[in-house]
């Protein structure tokens, strides 16, 4: 016996649905009562006996022993107790009262002892009992809003009492038939079968009838106080409904008891007297529920088939049954049965006798042991007695008509046994019968024919047998087909003329079947008129079924064949007939005179009866079977279309018409007959279609005069289901087209004028039929709209002016009148809005089982279907006026339905549609519109704020709506076939043929994506509202609470967390689309900006969330299926997008607490992440002990490499493991009959968006309708073979089929990885940075590297997830460069290696992790060209991969990693050197780039020169170099206008970049000058125009501090300064000596010398950051130019004199331009000046982050680039004075006066104070910087030393120590920073300071140098060689220019005269010529401004800083000489 689906309807208590059992348990464990027990008990069994895993024996029956008192007693032993009641009183208020749990007794307020006492009174309950029962109450309070405390508890007792008797109903259920196929061992079975005996040992029969005895719901609703039952109806309602239940659970538990193991003696005869005192007490005087089952349990317990069934079938006796094994049971039986008591319903006793008089009859055929064997012969005598009391009428009228009953199979199958059993087993009382009701017949028709009055006391046994019969089985929901047991199928075959296709049964037909058909046929024979209905509706009721219709046609046309005699129930005869009064009624309306009365010929009541029979045995042949519709439509004798249509024309009853016109609707359902009925309805003229004026005829008429008039409507009912099944089967565009105009509109006028605008005001003797013709009308309206397709064609034919307008009328599909009225305030629209309102008030006060209650919820759906379309479809119409210009006027439907309401004078039409939800016991599909109407409600976002203004007006009922949602939402059923579900994931499912439990799940599927929908929408929205957030206040401010908190209602919210949780317990079963829109949800909240905050922490701190399902994960447990390519399952692309979801929230809650600094929680998740996935809840205990340690430190890690063989996976690996990277490819279909691009078009047409996803998947309906339109246009053109077509079509459907999986495959595929990267890059870049070991951290990224390079290098690999994949690479070498950018400590600059601290360096083990490269550049060459965003990724990752490998080379001062690389490298071959050369020339601007880095970084590190010889030999070289002069134009743009983008001065900087590098080697910058780089350069104009005046005032204007484009002038040194860094590569690695290079930048700077001399000559007031650094790269070059010139100069020879004069004049003007920097940056004071104005000094455009957060930072910057143009000038100075047959021999005047020290002025008194002017500075500058720098040098020193010891421990510094040296604008950031990255930050800090320092000291000791030469050699020549103006007497001699003056050696003293040339020049500078009183002057001053304390100090810097440099004693060397030189001229 199959378990029992109970359902029930308001209360959502139950555990049945296990609806909140979690959160019930988890308060109950405190409240030990009434209500928690049974609870607990209920979820027990339940989750054992249905689990699909092992439960534990021994805590099964644990519980099963703890709670047996309880299933006994079902409550009666917590009766009230006077003493109880008592202490409550006197104790409750005062000292209080012990509550289990509690740890001190608990007080009390008086009201509550008060309620407590009066739940005692009204349910005679244990007052403690009460007490626990109230507070029960308060806990669920949040779930019933509304209600209060004293009618909760009452609810919840009998909650309680509904759990015992489903705990008890399953235990016995499952011990008979669910554990033949259980999982679990014999254990169980015993441990069941045991316990149930037990129970029905101990009498639990008779407690349950003692419950059903005294439980009465109207006695316990009048005990309530008035003022407690706030919501009476709906109160009554549902808990009718809960008692309802109970009391059948514990009838079922008898009756199913009954069915598998007879009840004892004892409690039959129980069974029996209960039944004796019940009546039925139904309304419909129909027995209920409990009545049924307790008459079947009655039945069971005297089954005379478990005596056996006779010699004819052999059918063993049931030993275990009392009538088999108890002697005494029969007489105590028949003692009782026979009796002369009186019984509550003789019908009832009639049923009894019955099956009594069967068992007395088997017994009598059996040998049996009794006392008394005479009592057999009583068999007929009571089967007499039960048939004259009224046990059939009985059976007919209150059994089979009650509403449980064919609900049951069981059922119908004791009342079907009971049946045949009387038919088989009584076969000469059924003749007696039959031979009296034939006397009856004969009687009847003799009293007619005499005139008299029929008698009273005719025998009416036999109708009433046919009657039952015809009734019992005229309905078959469960499809038990057991009417064929009365159709002899072989017999029927054989001599009727079947085919024998139809057969059934095979072989000899059984002895049952052929005594049923002998019966069938015998009661047609010779049959009386008195018989003729019942016999006929006796065949009407085993028609039933296909294929018992057509054995039904078959004995039909058998007995029109003679096979009958003559039979009168005969084709023959009922066509015959139906002609012969056709005839006749015309015949006489013809022969009547006009004016006089008309005597048409009148049809008896008797004749009536017959033929509306003989019509229902006709309706139902014809619609259960097609074979006998076209037999009997093409049979040419009986033609039933003519002459039915005959009938309707004539005067004939209106309830005949109303069959013939059903007869005919059975006849529409078939496509062929449906075209000839349309034919005879246009021509029958039933509805006037001619324009006759507005006269009526036919049904108008008959509605309006006869209908009306008998308030009964059959006929106009049966006329709208003839348009129903008209308009399913054929529609006809062309109806009418010959006498009217074409289309449906008279009909559909009928429809809305005649019937349903006017249904409402007519008068019903039935007021059910009311609402059965509201929804048979509004059903057909519904598929009008349906099928309803607004097309511009529809509105441009009214258009007056539309051009394209066709002559030909078009037909307008019924649907767009009706569409046209819904969008405008119409009769029609109000009157569809008032079904919906009256349905929504009628549903609130009727019972489930009131008669008309189906009707008016069907009447109801499909007036809120017709809303749902109307909004579905009114955007497509608006579309559609606004493209056409059309002038239509309408209103949409989101408009109207926010109108006022006429019944209540509110705008609450949108109230009454949202409070269908609140329904409980009604058809879910009303729910399920509802739901859909809001969702295309809220569709349109203007109208959210009325929306919710709508529905939260009345807190109260916006609390029932929000219950009504919460309901629906819990409401899961867990049927068996969800998988099957699934397969249709990817189909569009119709919602008129969902099951029960798939439209309960579609409505929570649709209550979810209308809260996924609304979380969209600007905050506040209904979402928001039904989660629970304040939609009055602010949403953002909002603070969740658990139900029942701080008045907290149990929310939607509440209810998605509730299914998750129980999901997770019961190993999830749930729905898993369910669930994964569930964690959709949860993700949109944490996601959202307004809700994240409140729900992130009510997850967290209140239910343990992320915690919980984190342990769970991963949810898809065979990931092994990953390696499989065939179909995608839908189950698992469900469950990887929950995991999806779910590793989302997961994310944002790592960031969040990261954020909020909450270590703890981030631990924990951090620590489930990188946990093996076999840790369960319990394990996470060790978090607490791991916390001790600041770092993260488990075993969970499994990260330990030294246990790499043996390791487990951790779960972020099993995580990537559900993610399958292969997907298989899409076959090409081959295809005969339709085009291909044409399909491909179609699918495109037919996309949408797959479940609120972003999935894109063609809509299979949709797309099935296109290919059959296309399939008949194929057939009507050509003779096809349609059997090759359909293959086709079918293979092209389930190709679809397969797209759209693959699709949603893909779709899960890429959201499961990008959840799985969010939470990679979270754990990486926003946890704490001290949350892993160093170690542990390098293992975990390598391993994470190594797995996503591993899975994406694989073959076979999706495209769509490689570029997800490499942005993971791409995070993960982010995080690897942090981290080894910290741990791996660069030397600073300037440090000697005695100096570094050793113990801080980290080392990478670069033979592991060069396997990420070897995986990054297979990667690379895997990815296609057009993936350019992979390509992008894998670049970065590559260079940050380089990066590493440069710095560990750098600190580990060892250049073997980066040679191992470049091996790596070299081992692609030329492979990958094309790959990253192509997309440096043809890659889009990004890729190109990156592309130009890569190679600038590959170029750094290539030591073998490969890379470069191949950009030259393979011409890339040279094509990067045109790539620069094809931009000019360009790149000119930007700096004469404002840029539009600024991609290509990316590309020219990272081009020029790569150039750079390739200059800074020798053999690379010889490549760049053979590629001819610097003459094209030359050519170009993009770097010679300086921005304009105008531009630069425009972009002040407009430009703020934070604008991303950089000003006119940063954008042209953004052009420049590459320039000059490629000519000072080319000077570095080839010298200034060398001829090719200095010819071609010599020649550049004679082309630009407007660009070097404007930088040269700039004035300090436009100095910035970017101009000091121009200044100091022009300066650099004119330094290399000054180098190389002497030996440029010496090629020229004596035939290139002008080129060589022009050459000189360019030098020395060059000269001229830089020594007139010297007074301006060769000055310490000067210096000073500009760090003062560091402040106010741009430094925009400047990429040093560090720089533009610190104005102290940037101050240091400034400084050095200061020292670097100081030392580039001294550079100069010096390498000119070596040319000083172009230069001359001094550059500096003669004059030490500003250098000697004021207190040495005294030793010049008796000097001359010289004025003379001079064009060249003062020598005493340089003397000056000298005496600076070397004072600055040891204070700058002693600073790098103390920061340099800083560093070396900058691990350990206290917070105080590092704010001792950072500047203070950094310490104020520093205190913003997380703790996570202050460490790294103040490392990154104290490295640049420590940087800088060191350059500092390096930058003051050249300048020492360079200005400590050129003081040497002015001296040497002012001193030896320099001839005064005396001497030469005003005339200086020249020099000769062929005569190169050689530089003196150091050690040499002074020239020898001989080499002074005689014929100098006499146009030498100021500087070469000097007086007599200036020789005195400086000879005298030269030792005061040179004094031993300076000299000494110089030998010590050089000492110290100089030791490791390679001319060491240089200065040594200087100062001897300068002794010497000031020694000898003294």
């Amino acid at each position: 016996m199959q378990v029992r689906r109970l359902t029930h309807n308001s209360l959502q208590l139950s555990g049945k649905r296990s609806k909140y059992r979690i959160s019930i348990m988890a308060t109950l464990a405190e409240i030990r009562g009434v209500w928690g027990p049974s609870k607990e008990i209920w979820h027990v069994v339940e989750s054992t006996l249905t689990s699909d895993k092992l439960p534990d024996y021994h805590e099964f029956d644990t519980v099963l022993k703890k709670y047996k008192p309880q299933l006994l007693s079902l409550f009666s032993s917590s009766r009230r107790s006077a003493l109880d009641r008592k202490n409550i009183q006197e104790h409750g208020a005062n000292s209080g009262i012990e509550v289990y749990g509690e740890p001190v007794p608990r007080i009390f307020s008086q009201p509550f002892i008060q309620e407590a006492l009066n739940l005692s009174d009204i349910l005679d309950l244990n007052e403690y009992a009460s007490i626990e029962l109230l507070l029960a109450s308060e806990h669920q309070k949040p779930r019933f809003p509304g209600l209060q405390h004293l009618p909760l508890a009452i609810m919840l007792y009998y909650d309680g009492c509904r759990c015992l008797s489903y705990a008890l109903r399953l235990l016995i259920q499952w011990r008979f038939d669910g554990s033949t196929d259980t999982d679990l061992g014999e254990e169980f079975i015993e441990l069941v079968a045991r316990y149930t005996n037990d129970l029905m040992d101990e009498g639990i029969t008779a407690k349950i009838l003692d419950s059903l005895k005294t439980l009465k719901i109207d006695n316990i609703i009048s005990k309530i106080p008035p003022n407690q039952s706030t919501q009476s109806i709906k109160y009554r309602l549902q808990l009718n409904d809960i008692l309802e239940e109970y009391t059948t659970s514990l009838a079922e538990c008898l009756f199913v008891w009954s069915f598998y193991k007879p009840l004892s003696k004892n409690d039959s005869l129980k069974m029996i007297e209960y039944v004796k005192n019940r009546k039925p007490s139904t309304k419909d005087d129909t027995l209920n529920t409990v009545d049924v089952f307790m008459l079947s349990t009655t039945l069971n317990c005297i089954d005379f088939e478990a005596l056996g069934t006779g010699e004819n079938e052999n059918i063993p006796s049931d030993t275990s049954h009392p009538l088999v094994n108890d002697t005494t049971f029969i007489p105590e039986m028949h003692a009782v049965l026979s009796a002369n008591a009186s019984w509550e319903d003789e019908g009832l006793r009639g049923v009894i006798l019955m099956a009594w008089s069967l068992v007395l009859r088997v017994c009598s055929q059996q040998t049996i042991n009794i006392d008394n064997p005479e009592m057999l012969e009583d068999d007929e005598v009571i089967l007499e007695y039960a048939i004259r009391i009224g046990a059939l009428r009985f059976l007919r009228h209150k059994v089979i008509k009650s509403r449980i009953f064919y609900n049951e199979e069981f059922l119908v199958r004791r009342i079907h046994s009971l049946i045949t059993g009387v038919i088989i087993l009584m076969p000469l009382k059924i003749k007696e019968l039959r031979n009296a009701a034939d006397e009856s017949a004969r009687i009847q028709q003799a009293t007619m024919l005499e005139g008299h009055k029929e008698p009273t006391d005719l025998r009416m046994e036999f109708s009433d047998f046919l009657y039952l019969i015809g009734e019992l089985y005229k309905t078959d929901p469960l499809n038990l087909q057991l009417n064929l047991e009365y159709w002899c199928q072989t017999d029927i075959a054989t001599t009727y003329g079947g085919p024998s296709t139809t057969v059934g049964y095979r072989g000899r037909p059984s002895y049952r079947q052929v005594n049923l058909f002998k019966f069938v046929r015998l009661a047609g024979d010779l049959l009386p008129a008195f018989l003729y209905v019942p016999y006929v509706e006796m065949l009407t009721g085993l028609a039933t079924g296909s294929q018992a219709a057509y054995f039904c046609y078959l004995i039909l046309k058998s007995n029109s064949s003679g096979h009958g005699g003559g039979a009168s129930v005969s084709w023959d005869h009922i066509f015959y007939s139906f002609k012969s009064y056709y005839v006749s009624l015309r015949e006489s309306v013809s022969r009547s005179v006009p004016g006089q009365s008309q005597q048409v010929h009148q049809i008896t009541p008797e004749e009536l009866a017959a033929l509306e029979a003989v019509l229902r045995l006709m309706q139902r042949i014809i619609e259960q079977d097609e074979t006998a519709r076209m037999a009997l439509y093409e049979n040419q004798v009986y033609m039933p279309l003519p002459v039915l249509f005959g009938l309707l024309g004539c005067v004939v009853p209106f309830t005949l018409k109303a069959e013939i016109l059903l007869t005919l609707a059975g006849f529409s359902k078939s496509q062929e007959i449906a075209p000839g009925v349309w034919q005879y309805l246009e021509s029958s003229q039933i509805i006037r279609t001619n324009s006759d004026g507005n006269r009526k005829t036919g049904i108008e008429v008959e509605l309006t005069e006869i209908e009306s008039k008998h308030e009964t409507y059959p006929e106009t009912r049966a006329f709208i289901t003839l348009l129903d099944n008209l308009t399913d089967a054929f529609y006809p565009s062309t109806i009418g087209t010959s006498a009217r105009e074409t289309g449906f509109q008279p009909y559909l006028k009928f429809l809305l004028e005649d019937v349903f605008l006017k249904f409402d005001t007519r008068q019903y003797r039935n007021p059910s039929e009311k609402w059965q013709i509201a929804s048979l009308v509004l059903k057909i309206f519904e598929k009008f709209m349906r099928n309803y397709e607004p097309v511009p064609e529809f509105f441009l034919e009214s258009q007056p002016d539309n051009p394209n307008m066709s002559t030909d009328p078009i037909v307008k599909p019924p649907g767009h009148e009706l569409f046209l009225r819904m969008l405008q305030p119409t009769p029609v629209l109000r009157l569809v809005l008032s079904v919906i309102y009256t349905a929504c008030n009628g549903l609130d006060e009727l019972l489930s089982s009131a008669a008309g209650r189906d009707f008016l919820e069907e009447a109801a759906l499909y007036a809120l279907r017709l809303v749902e379309l109307s909004l579905l479809l009114e955007k497509q119409l608006l579309r559609i006026l606004r493209s056409y210009d059309i002038s239509l006027v309408v209103t949409p439907l989101s408009i109207l339905l926010l109108n006022v309401n006429p019944h209540t004078g509110n705008t609450d039409h949108l109230l009454y549609i949202a409070r269908f939800l609140t329904h409980g016991n009604t058809n879910s599909s009303l729910s399920l519109s509802a739901v859909h109407i809001l969702y295309h409600m809220c569709r349109s976002s203007m109208l959210q704020s009325d929306i919710i203004t709508v529905l939260t007006n009345t807190p109260e009922i916006a609390l029932e709506i929000m219950k009504g949602f919460v309901e629906h939402l819990e409401t899961l059923h867990n049927e068996p076939n969800i998988l099957q579900d699934l397969d249709q994931e990817y189909i569009e499912r119709d919602e008129n043929i969902l099951t029960t439990s798939q439209t309960h799940t579609a409505v929570s599927e649709s209550i979810l994506e209308l809260l996924l929908y609304c979380l969209d929408l600007p905050a506040p929205s209904l979402a928001h509202f039904l989660l629970g957030y304040d939609v009055r206040k602010s949403v953002s401010k909002t603070i969740l609470q658990d139900p029942g908190i701080l008045g907290t209602p149990y929310t939607c919210l509440h209810a998605i967390l509730g299914i998750l949780q129980r999901n997770l317990d019961n190993g999830f079963k749930e729905s898993p689309q369910i669930i994964e829109e569930c964690y959709h949800v949860i993700y949109k909240l944490c996601s959202s900006t307004e809700t994240c905050n409140a729900t992130i922490r009510y997850l967290r701190n209140n239910h343990e969330f992320f915690t919980k399902h984190l342990i769970k994960m991963p949810f898809i447990e065979d990931i092994h299926i990953r390696d499989e390519l065939d179909t995608p399952d839908p189950f698992k692309v469900i469950m990887l997008l929950q995991q999806s979801w779910l590793l989302k929230c997961i994310a944002l809650e790592l960031r969040s607490t990261s954020l909020n600094r909450q270590r703890s929680d981030t631990h924990n998740l951090v620590e489930l992440l990188v946990s093996s996935s076999d840790n369960t809840e319990d394990d996470v205990g060790s978090i607490s002990t791991a916390l001790e340690s600041k770092t993260f430190i488990s075993e969970f890690s499994c990260l330990d490499t030294g246990r790499a063989s043996h390791q487990k996976k951790i779960r972020l690996f099993y995580l990537l493991d559900c993610i399958n990277m292969k997907q298989d490819i899409e076959t090409d279909l081959q295809l005969e009959f339709f085009d291909p691009i044409a399909l491909e078009q179609a699918v495109q047409s037919c996309q949408q968006v797959w479940r609120q996803n972003n999935a894109k998947i063609c809509n299979i309906n949709t797309f099935r309708q296109i290919i059959q339109e296309e399939v008949n246009n194929i057939l009507s053109k050509a003779t096809i073979d349609k059997e090759r077509l359909n293959k086709e079509v079918q293979a092209l459907l389930k190709h679809v089929l397969l797209m759209n999986s693959r699709q949603c495959a893909l779709y899960a595929k890429l959201q499961a990885f990008e959840a799985w990267q969010e939470v990679v890059e979270i754990i990486f870049g926003a946890c704490p940075f001290d949350l892993f070991q160093p170690k542990m951290r390098e293992d975990l990224l390598l391993r994470l590297l190594q797995e996503i390079l591993d899975r994406c290098c694989k073959d076979g690999t999706m495209s769509e997830i490689q570029g997800p994949a490499a942005g993971v690479v791409l995070a993960l070498m982010t995080q690897f460069r942090k981290f080894t950018s910290f741990k791996m400590k660069d030397k600073p600059f300037g440090l000697e290696s005695s100096t570094v601290d050793n113990k801080a360096e980290y080392t990478i083990s670069f033979s592991t992790f060069r396997d990420v490269l070897k995986g990054i550049l297979d990667f690379i060459l895997r990815s296609s060209g057009k993936q350019q965003r992979v390509r992008m990724n894998l670049y970065v990752a590559l260079l940050y991969y380089l990066q590493i490998s440069l710095d560990a080379s750098k600190s580990l001062e060892s250049k073997k990693n980066g040679n191992d690389d470049m091996m790596v490298l070299y081992s692609y071959g030329e492979v990958i050197m094309d790959v990253i050369c192509r997309d440096a020339c043809d890659a889009p601007d990004i890729g190109m780039t990156l592309a130009f880095t890569v190679l600038d970084v590959i170029v750094s590190m290539d030591w073998q020169k490969r890379w470069i010889d191949y950009l030259d030999v393979k011409g890339y070289l040279r094509h990067f170099i045109e790539g620069i002069v094809r931009s000019d134009e360009i790149l000119h743009t930007l700096t004469v206008s404002a840029p539009i983008s600024m991609k290509p001065l990316y590309i020219y900087e990272s081009k020029m970049a790569l150039l750079a590098r390739i200059s800074s080697s020798e053999h690379g910058a010889e490549a760049v000058l053979r590629s001819g780089l610097i003459p094209m350069l030359t050519e170009c104009k993009f770097y010679t125009s300086r921005p304009s005046e105008q531009l630069i005032a425009s972009e002040g204007t407009t430009n703020d501090d934070e604008s991303f484009t950089p000003d006119a002038v940063d954008r042209h040194r953004q052009l420049l300064f590459p320039i000059l860094e490629i000519i000072l590569s080319i000077f570095s690695s080839l010298g200034s000596k060398h001829r090719e290079a200095y010819s071609q930048i010599l020649n550049f700077v004679r082309q630009n010398l407007s660009i070097f001399y404007a930088t040269l000559r700039n004035d300090n007031a436009n100095v910035s950051l970017m101009s000091l650094k121009q200044l100091s790269l022009v300066s650099t070059i004119i330094y290399h130019i000054g180098d190389g010139s002497s030996t440029w100069y010496s090629q020229f020879g004596s035939s290139d004199h002008d080129a060589q004069k022009q050459y000189r004049n360019f030098l020395l003007q060059l000269q001229k331009n830089v020594l007139s920097l010297i007074p301006r940056f060769c000055s310490h004071h000067q210096w000073n000046q500009f760090i003062k104005r560091a402040s106010v000094i741009s430094h925009h455009g400047y990429s040093n982050p560090l720089i533009e957060s610190s104005q102290e930072i940037c101050k240091q910057e400034i400084k050095l680039l200061l020292q670097q143009i100081c030392l580039n000038i001294t550079a100069y100075c010096r390498a000119t004075l070596a040319g000083t047959d172009i230069y001359g021999s001094a550059c500096f005047s003669p004059s030490l006066t500003k250098a000697v020290p004021p207190e040495l002025s005294a030793a010049r008194k008796g000097l001359s104070q010289l004025k003379k002017l001079s064009q060249w500075p003062d020598l005493s500058i340089l003397i000056q910087l000298l005496k600076d720098c070397v004072e600055n040098f040891s204070v700058t020193f002693d600073v790098y030393k103390k920061y340099l010891y800083k560093w070396n421990d900058s691990a350990d510094l206290m917070s105080e120590e590092w704010k001792d040296f950072l500047p203070e604008d950094m310490i104020l950031m520093l205190e913003g920073k997380l703790n996570k990255n202050r460490h790294q930050f103040i490392y990154t800090l104290m490295t640049k300071v420590v940087n800088n320092k060191g350059k500092e000291i390096t930058n003051y000791f050249y300048i020492i140098e360079n200005s400590l030469y050129v003081v040497w050699h002015h001296l040497e020549y002012f001193f030896f060689r320099c001839p005064t103006l005396d001497e030469y007497t005003g005339v200086l001699i020249s020099r000769r220019a062929e005569v190169p003056l050689k530089l003196r050696k150091l050690h040499d003293i002074s020239l020898p005269r001989s080499s002074v040339i005689e014929d100098e020049s006499a146009n030498k500078s100021d500087s070469e010529r000097i007086t007599k009183e200036e020789y005195e002057q400086i000879k005298t001053d030269a030792p005061l401004c040179l004094n031993d304390s300076l000299l000494q100090k110089m030998n010590e810097i050089e000492d110290i800083f100089g030791k490791d440099k390679s001319r060491l004693e240089f200065i040594h060397a200087l100062i001897r000489n300068l002794k010497r030189i000031m020694k000898m001229s003294n």
